[in-house]
């Protein structure tokens, strides 16, 4: 018996323990590969700085485990423009602190496919915390017999539960675009993120991603959801981060219309999405027409809800563009907020800034629809907004002849709205005619009230509209260059 407990004791053990890597090489002793492979359950995996680059294939974790780096800037791993970095599988639980996930990649024509950097199954979690996810590329771009594929979340594909903590995901892409022939763009569903899970997000970083589905020849762009992120499921809280600078891009071929483009930030179509302290700012979302064709439908330079409730706390939405222009012969498109789309149920703003929001849809030909230079408001139950901002958002329709601008800085279509304590001012719109073409239909300067609205001390300063015609082109209507209701 003593023997026995003897032999036990020394026999190995498969408990959880702290590895450390030791080679920087892809594969072998003391590579992350290894370690990963090796490592018990509830390990603890330590990486130090340096550059690890993928050369044979991703990293596939199965097992519960922690990796950490010494500093985002410090350690990368890198997937060496080749390969996707990792990819998690199972019911595991998975976290990744301070280290880089770079040049990940995954390309074939035509197709379907997903997370250039990272991709977690629906039974995985990952936390991701002061980690950087950057430079990851999905391709699925067409050639001259395939259009654009299907390309979904540049830097990150979640379909399980993704918390993005202390962290940045900056300069990855999702690409969808047709190269030769008469063929449109693809569908393309987040630049930075595409989440089919659940996701939550606190003082990180979202920047600089692009989502592009360009059509090629006389074909229209493609279906572009989010430059940054796109959100399919599940209630959204993104609490002191960032949106920032990236791009939504449908825009037609050489002699095609724009495609339907959304959120060149953020689009949300789950439950209910809550932004408090968070910036999003100088995002583009862009539906270009090309030589004969038309601008597209272009929906939220910045923001799209078309989920649940939209809550905005102390948030800053600024410097957004969203473009529907017609190209050199074609008419302009559409656009619905160049800041904010609110499509959702109920919706709530205070103490934020909606401003230098920017909607345009000209045209060589007629000019375009907009509703909404800073908020185009169609929610569905009352919205409440207080001590907030609406200033120096601007919108612009001209053509010829012109077209339509409804609320410039706010337009209010949805239910029952109640605005207090808040200020609308320098928003400017223009829908005016080129040549002997008249001027169009300009509606509300600051705000269109399309809906029985309440609205206490709300201060309505140097908004105005431009409805004018050409040089022998009659004037069109400028109504409420304050407020039209």
């Amino acid at each position: 018996m003593i023997c026995a407990a003897a032999l036990a004791a020394a026999a190995p053990r498969a408990d959880a323990a702290t590895i450390h890597v030791t080679s920087m090489a892809d594969s072998g002793p003391g590579t992350l590969r290894n370690a990963i492979a090796t490592a018990s359950p509830g390990s603890t995996i330590i990486v130090p700085a340096g550059t690890i680059k993928l050369t044979s294939a991703q990293l596939d974790v199965t097992k519960k485990l922690e990796i950490d780096g010494a500093g985002a800037t410090a350690t990368i791993v890198s997937g060496n423009d080749a390969h996707r970095v990792f990819s998690l599988a199972g019911a595991v639980g998975v976290k990744i602190t301070k280290l880089s996930i770079v040049h990940g990649r995954v390309a074939q024509v035509d197709g379907d496919l997903s997370g250039g950097g990272v991709t977690i199954d629906a039974a995985s979690s990952l936390t991701l915390d002061s980690a950087r996810v950057r430079d990851n590329v999905v391709d699925v771009s067409g050639d001259a017999t395939h259009p654009g594929g299907n390309a979904n979340g540049g830097g990150i594909f979640n379909a399980g539960t993704l918390a993005l903590v202390r962290s940045a995901v900056d300069h990855n892409t999702a690409n969808a675009n047709a190269t030769a022939g008469d063929h449109p763009g693809g569908i393309v569903s987040g630049g930075g993120i595409d989440n089919k899970g659940g996701l939550s997000v606190t003082t990180t970083s979202i920047s600089s991603n692009t989502a592009t589905g360009v059509g090629h020849g006389t074909s229209g762009g493609g279906i572009i959801d989010g430059g940054g992120v796109y959100n399919e499921t599940g209630s959204l809280a993104i609490t002191d981060g960032s949106l920032d600078k990236n791009t939504a891009n449908g825009d037609g071929g050489a002699n095609g219309p724009g495609g339907i483009v959304d959120g060149g930030g953020l689009v949300h179509a789950g439950g209910a999405l809550t932004l408090t302290r968070t910036s999003v700012s100088g995002n583009t979302a862009s539906g270009l027409g090309h030589g004969t064709g038309g601008g597209g439908i272009v929906t939220a330079g910045g923001l799209e809800n078309g989920g649940g409730d939209l809550s905005l706390v102390r948030a800053t939405i600024d410097g957004n563009v969203a473009r529907a222009d017609g190209g050199t012969s074609g008419s302009g498109g559409s656009v619905s907020g160049a800041g904010i789309f609110q499509g959702g149920t109920k919706l709530t703003i205070g103490r934020s800034s909606i401003s230098n929001n920017t909607a345009s849809a000209t045209g060589a030909g007629t000019g375009g629809t907009i509703f909404g230079g800073g908020l185009d408001d169609g929610s569905t139950s009352p919205t409440t907004i207080t001590n907030s901002r609406f200033s120096a958002n601007g919108a612009n329709a001209d053509g010829s002849p012109a077209g339509d601008v409804n609320g410039v800085g706010i337009f209010l279509g949805g239910s029952l709205p109640t605005v207090s304590a808040s200020t609308v001012d320098g928003n400017h719109g223009t829908a005016r005619g080129a040549g002997s073409s008249s001027g169009g239909s300009g509606l509300g300067g600051g705000v269109y009230v399309g809906v029985p609205t309440s609205m206490t001390n709300v201060t309505l300063n140097a908004n105005s509209l431009d409805a004018s015609g050409g040089n022998s082109g009659s004037g069109g209507n400028a109504i409420g260059g304050g407020a039209f209701v």
